[in-house]
C-alpha cells in the first residue's frame, strides 16, 4: 500500500469517527423549577418526543426511577448517558438526574433521580410530548423564584420577552420598563442550563410573535 493511499484511508476513518461522534446527543434539553399551587414542580424538557411509562420510588425516599420511551421523530439519534444537577435552596434538596438506556436500542430509557435528603415526590407526564414533571408536594414556598407556568411554544397570547438573565437570584433590571409596556406583566422565572441555575426577568404576555418582536 502506498503512503498516499494509507493517508487517504486514515483521513477517511477520522472523518467517519468525527461524524459518528457528532450525532451523539443528550436527550435532556433543560430543567425548570416552578410553583404549581402548593407544590414545587421540576419540569424536565427533552430534545425529542417522549412517552412517560411509570415511576418506581425507593422506600428511603432518596431515589426515584422514571421509565420512558423515545418516540420516532424522523431524526436518527445516537443517544448517550447524561446527567443534570439542580442545587437545592430554601430547604429544597440537591437533585441529580441521570438519563440512561434500559436496553441496547437506547429508545427505552429511564431517569434516575437522586435527592440529597429523603424527599416525598411523584413523577408524571408533562404537557405536550417533550417533558416529564417531578412533583414535590407541599413545597411551593421553598421554590426560590416564583414564576407562572411556562407557555407552550406557538400558543396564542403566550409570547414573552426575557429582559434579563443572571446567576444572581436578586438581580434587578438596569432600567425601568418603558411606559408603553407597563400594561404587561413583569415576572421572574428560573431554569437550569448546563448545570447552572439562571434567573430570568420576563415581560408578557404578547398575543403574537410579531407583537413581541415589535416590543423587543
Amino acid at each position: 500500500m502506498s503512503v498516499n493511499t494509507f493517508c487517504r484511508r486514515a483521513i477517511a476513518l477520522l472523518l467517519l469517527a468525527a461524524a459518528a461522534s457528532g450525532v451523539r446527543a443528550q436527550l435532556i434539553e433543560d430543567l425548570e423549577l416552578r410553583r404549581e399551587g402548593a407544590d414545587a414542580v421540576l419540569h424536565i424538557r427533552f430534545v425529542s418526543p417522549v412517552q412517560f411509562r411509570r415511576a418506581v420510588a425507593a422506600s428511603s425516599q432518596d431515589l426515584v426511577q422514571a421509565f420512558y420511551d423515545v418516540l420516532p421523530a424522523g431524526d436518527e439519534l445516537n443517544l448517550i448517558t447524561s446527567e443534570r444537577r439542580l442545587a437545592g435552596a430554601n430547604g429544597l434538596p440537591d437533585i441529580r438526574i441521570t438519563d440512561e438506556a434500559v436496553n441496547r436500542a437506547n429508545l427505552s430509557r429511564k431517569l434516575v433521580i437522586r435527592f440529597s435528603a429523603p424527599t416525598a415526590s411523584r413523577v408524571r407526564a408533562g404537557r405536550g410530548n417533550r417533558s416529564i414533571d417531578l412533583v414535590l408536594p407541599g413545597r411551593a414556598s421553598q421554590v426560590p423564584v416564583a414564576a407562572p407556568a411556562a407557555p407552550e411554544p406557538g400558543t396564542s397570547g403566550r409570547y414573552v420577552i426575557s429582559l434579563k438573565r443572571s446567576a444572581d437570584p436578586y438581580a434587578q433590571l438596569d432600567a425601568p420598563v418603558p411606559s408603553a409596556l407597563q400594561r404587561y406583566q413583569v415576572f421572574t422565572a428560573q431554569r437550569v442550563v448546563d448545570g447552572q441555575t439562571l434567573h430570568e426577568v420576563n415581560i408578557g404576555y404578547f398575543e403574537t410573535r410579531a407583537q413581541a418582536e415589535a416590543a423587543q
